[in-house]
């Protein structure tokens, strides 16, 4: 069994996974809890307490994709047989369309040059 914080690696490592907030996490899971280990329960107290701590939801689905991800190479590399967890996002808004005016679209272009 890999523990959760061997299979991220460490500030600077340049893996996406260590976008995870570990301060936040630590309230959930201990670091050393095996990947296998992680439970529904886990991740739902992980996503309220960073909903608690003030944290947008978008944030919290992008630490959840990460831990997504992390469960996914735990597979491929076979350190767990199947996902854990099931990993539920919270729906977000969708982001708002804005057009260029005219004038807008003229000074886009002449600082591009």
């Amino acid at each position: 069994m890999v523990p959760l914080v061997s299979a991220v690696g460490s500030p600077g490592s340049g893996s996406p996974l260590w976008a995870i907030n570990w301060r936040r996490t630590s309230a959930a899971v201990s670091r050393d809890t095996p990947l296998s280990q992680i439970s529904n329960f886990d991740v739902e107290r992980y996503k309220k307490n960073c909903v608690g701590e003030g944290a947008k939801v978008g944030t919290v689905n992008r630490e959840l994709a990460a831990l997504s991800h992390l469960f996914n190479k735990g597979i491929e590399w076979s350190w767990i047989d199947k996902r854990p967890a099931k990993i539920k996002r919270y729906s977000e808004e969708r982001g708002r369309i804005t057009y260029l005016t005219v004038e807008q679209i003229k000074r886009l272009l002449e600082a591009a040059q």
